[in-house]
């Protein structure tokens, strides 16, 4: 696998909607402490100025139980991209978007942070030592309430010149002929504009809730996501039918990222890559919609795995890249 060559914990942390996480992270990946509390919300009368206090008291804390340097810097998984100059666009959590966290957390801390998104933390950690850690080029899947994703390389977040590397979510998804559409429509029903304003995102007909419209559409009845996960485990034919379709269209939307950069592995993660066969579907659906002149024998076959850290990617993946700038943006990276 692959480690940074330096003996000091790593501070890592995962803003959600919900909670914010910080862990420490040691030189082998494992996390050693954690320190979980609740997300400022919407609500709140000042939630940007109440995260901020949040996030100087965690890291105050976390600094102290792995005894960090002053110098050390953290790094941060968000629900959103970061500018740059280190303002956060495109959040769900709404009353952090135009705001410029990276210069107010470092003013408040007095060190540097790293910041990126879910689906880049994500894939810088299963780059480092999780389920592509001997790969190259990684893209990351996230299969969630959304659709996000991010891209690695040797081991280090790639975030593009405007911070949107990855966002894949909200690509078209590729519809080839109104035979397609209508297809959609019949296995999901009217398919909902997107929350980023455009129609036929990736997101739409991927998103978490998509595989449970399958099934509703097939059945009737509604489930819930771990309910879903029950029936696939129980070999229930409508769900294994609903799971199929959605691999299919998850294969199709995918064709378009291995077209554009041809990634040595991708790794699925999110709650809906936990259904069994997923991967499989996937893979073998994959090399016929991917670029090969008709050329069938020679086809490509890319290589789809599924996570290896899954709910820990965000922390670790934060974590990874703070140790990372730690020791220099060319720091080498060991492998063992």
């Amino acid at each position: 696998m692959r480690r940074f060559d330096n003996n000091k914990p790593a501070l890592g942390i995962d803003v959600g909607g919900t909670k914010t996480e910080l862990g420490l992270v040691d030189q082998t990946g494992e996390v050693v402490w954690r320190d979980r509390r609740p997300t400022p919300q919407l609500a709140d009368p000042d939630p940007y100025q109440a995260f901020l206090d949040l996030l100087v008291d965690m890291v105050e804390t976390g600094v102290r139980q792995g005894g960090l340097g002053p110098r050390q810097p953290i790094g941060m998984c968000l629900p959103g991209a970061i500018d740059q100059d280190g303002r956060v666009k495109n959040s769900n959590a709404l009353w952090m978007n135009e705001q410029p966290l990276k210069v107010d957390i470092e003013s408040r801390l007095g060190r540097n942070a790293v910041m990126a998104n879910d689906g880049v933390c994500f894939a810088v950690s299963e780059a480092m030592d999780g389920a592509a850690k001997e790969a190259s080029m990684v893209f990351g899947v996230v299969l969630g309430t959304g659709v996000g994703g991010g891209l690695a390389v040797d081991g280090r977040p790639w975030h593009g010149a405007h911070g949107l590397c990855g966002e894949w979510g909200h690509n078209p998804f590729p519809v080839r002929s109104r035979a397609d559409f209508e297809r959609l429509e019949a296995e999901l029903g009217p398919v909902p504009t997107c929350f980023c304003g455009q129609s036929l995102c990736v997101e739409t007909v991927l998103r978490g809730r998509a595989l449970a419209e399958r099934y509703q559409r097939l059945t009737g009845r509604s489930v819930e996501g771990a309910q879903f996960a029950r029936l696939i485990e129980q070999k229930d034919a409508d769900a294994q039918t609903a799971l199929h379709r959605y691999g299919l269209d998850l294969a199709r939307a995918l064709s378009v990222v291995v077209n554009q950069i041809d990634p040595d592995v991708i790794v699925l993660g999110g709650g809906v890559s936990d259904n069994d066969g997923l991967v499989s579907i996937v893979s073998e659906a994959l090399p016929d919609y991917i670029f090969h002149a008709g050329q069938v024998d020679t086809r490509p076959q890319p290589v789809v795995r599924r996570h290896v850290w899954g709910d820990s990617s965000g922390l670790r993946g934060a974590a990874w890249m703070a140790q990372s700038l730690s020791l220099g943006s060319d720091a080498p990276i060991a492998s063992t």
